[in-house]
């Protein structure tokens, strides 16, 4: 019996580490702007991590890192798309009060 990790669940618990790297650069709010390309990242390696951890279910080796590939890909795929949901319904509240704000700052 072959005991050794097939490489689609390499693949799939490496990107499952990326995946959630990408994520939490994103999310970090000490760095501004970062998210926009930090949530594509993670969304697009969280995509990977899925599709690879179903690839590696095949092969009874290492099924302990298809299923964490999977699930990692598959949590992150949901939280940048409620995180982006999130940030689109919010923009224009934001927006609106920094541009009254920005108006009660400038001198009469």
């Amino acid at each position: 019996m072959n005991t050794h990790p097939n490489n689609a669940a390499r693949l799939s618990l490496a990107a499952a580490i990326l995946t959630v790297s990408f994520f939490c650069v994103g999310f970090a709010p000490f760095l501004p702007m970062t998210a926009l390309v930090c949530y594509p990242a993670a969304f697009a390696s969280g995509i990977f991590s899925l599709v690879s951890g179903l690839l590696g279910l095949r092969k009874p080796s290492a099924r302990w890192m298809s299923w964490t590939g999977i699930l990692t890909g598959s949590a992150i795929i949901l939280a940048v798309i409620a995180f982006t949901t999130l940030t689109a319904l919010l923009a224009p509240v934001l927006f609106e009060g920094l541009f009254e704000l920005w108006q009660t700052a400038q001198p009469q």
